[in-house]
């Protein structure tokens, strides 16, 4: 069962919404960093400002690594070896920064960006132990615990039927918290899951409960994207008008 049939449209339709408002900018943008694929890592002024110069020196290196990967990897021109090395260089820069920096309460970002890195190499199974890792690191406390447990979810929905359970639990816990600054991405793709899956009427009622949630991240310039998103589907189910 895959979530990516649908990665452009939930692209472009976020990215129009993403322009309304500065705080939605960055949310946003830490939505495309695990969950969708994209290039820019969130938050980062923020992160770094609270974090020792080695580290911060760390993790700009792996970045820079990391973001030319991810340019190769949406480009047409770079051929597949030369890919395969970007990939493998941002997962040893990270690596190394991780085992470098173990002992500072943040290098579990530098886990979960691996991961990431795993993913795009193929290795499944070391990317969920990777970010499992991360996620025990971080702590439920973390402003982005919520982004990389749906993350998490994601690659675990790819596996066997024990994983999807657990995915849909991971999902189902965040969807849960009403002050979850994510909670409505996985309420939409609790629905995708379901739609996808055949079950139509579990979907409807996971999308509907999005324009129902109380989510606090949200100005009054800005509409959550997922909001949207779960409306244009149940417009297409025709449990909604246009």
């Amino acid at each position: 069962m895959t979530l990516n049939v649908e990665f452009q449209k939930v692209v472009n339709l976020v990215k129009t919404y993403l322009k309304n408002d500065k705080e939605l900018r960055i949310w946003g943008a830490a939505g495309f960093v695990l969950v969708l694929g994209g290039g820019s890592y969130y938050g980062y002024q923020w992160l770094v400002n609270r974090w020792s110069q080695k580290a911060q020196i760390a993790f700009s290196e792996s970045y820079d690594a990391y973001n030319q990967a991810i340019a190769a990897q949406f480009g047409d021109s770079v051929k597949p070896e030369a890919l395969k090395e970007l990939w493998e260089q941002a997962e040893m820069d990270f690596k190394y920064a991780s085992e470098h920096n173990k002992y500072v309460s943040f290098v579990s970002f530098f886990k979960a960006f691996r991961a990431q890195t795993l993913v795009h190499q193929g290795k499944r199974e070391e990317a969920l132990k990777t970010l499992r890792e991360a996620l025990e690191k971080m702590g439920s406390k973390n402003p982005y615990y919520g982004l990389y447990q749906i993350g998490f979810a994601f690659l675990l929905l790819e596996g066997s039927q024990e994983n999807i359970e657990e995915g849909l639990k991971q999902l189902n816990q965040v969807a849960s918290q009403d002050k979850n600054t994510f909670q409505d991405m996985a309420l939409y793709y609790l629905g995708l899951y379901y739609s996808v899956s055949g079950e139509t009427q579990k979907a409807v009622d996971y999308w509907k409960k999005i324009q129902a949630s109380t989510n606090v991240l949200y100005s009054k310039k800005a509409e959550s994207p997922w909001v949207e998103l779960a409306k244009v589907k149940l417009i297409e189910l025709g449990q909604e008008k246009e």
